[in-house]
């Protein structure tokens, strides 16, 4: 027997619980055998390795559960905080979300063909935790920006943006502030990442589309419509793709993947 143990990074807004509640549901539906539970990291009065512990106490001794961690990039919640809290070997842990193989054509499918593209995401100040998103955001032909940390979105409103080469294996090195500068990965680097290799062209500013790539629900998407109402003239916000019922569709596919 098993069961699934979804994971969300929480906040004191019952907004956040709502939200992973909503997932839950959806999973649910995918899997009426198996048992489904989660927990938050934090804004909880129960520890994360309380509430674990909680929902094994309610399951036969021999049930093997796998935790699903909901977040999109690495950072210390990933690599330190969650490992942490894992109670026992009756545990095992999928890679996060963000890590899905079909990521980056679910995200590229999000765009209208044509146009400039920016990927929008939290941000993180864990070592090489950007890697991957700036990878993923090169791969489907977009500029990474970052609701905390630079760029920022408003830094990519320019022609001279654009003015990019047609293949992503040709871009310029990137590099961020306090860090080293990475050369682009080739296609041969990244191609067992379940990555597909989408061409960039030269775009003009004026036809721009902002993507989040956040979970639906999260507060933070109220916050980016209003910036881009207020300064995103020429901009148009996408919603995220990542609603309750792809999320759950990409959880059960990170615990079926599982041996």
């Amino acid at each position: 027997m098993k069961a699934y143990f979804l994971i969300t990074h929480g906040s004191r807004s019952p907004r956040s619980v709502i939200a992973r509640q909503k997932i839950e549901a959806a999973l649910k539906k995918r899997c009426p055998r198996i048992p489904i539970g989660g927990g938050c990291l934090e804004g909880q009065e129960h520890s994360l390795r309380e509430q674990m512990c909680s929902f094994a106490a309610g399951l036969p001794p021999q049930t093997s559960i796998v935790a699903i961690p909901l977040f999109l990039l690495k950072g210390v919640h990933t690599q330190v905080d969650i490992p942490r809290h894992i109670p026992d070997d009756r545990w095992q842990l999928t890679p996060l979300l963000g890590e899905h193989p079909a990521m980056a054509n679910l995200l590229d499918a999000q765009f209208p063909p044509g146009g400039g593209r920016i990927l929008l995401c939290h941000g993180s100040s864990y070592p090489g935790a950007l890697t991957g998103f700036e990878i993923l955001a090169q791969t489907i032909g977009a500029k990474p920006a970052y609701w905390q940390g630079e760029p920022q979105w408003q830094e990519h409103l320019t022609a001279r943006t654009y003015a990019e080469s047609k293949s992503p294996s040709s871009l310029s090195p990137f590099s961020r502030k306090g860090e080293k500068v990475v050369p682009s990965p080739t296609w041969e680097e990244f191609q067992g990442e379940g990555f597909r290799k989408i061409p960039l062209s030269p775009v003009a500013a004026r036809n721009v589309y902002l993507l989040p790539y956040f979970f639906a629900g999260s507060y933070i998407l109220d916050k980016i419509a209003d910036q881009i109402k207020e300064q995103g003239q020429g901009i148009t916000l996408l919603p995220t793709p990542l609603t309750p019922e792809v999320t759950a569709q990409m959880a059960e596919g990170l615990a079926e993947a599982l041996k």
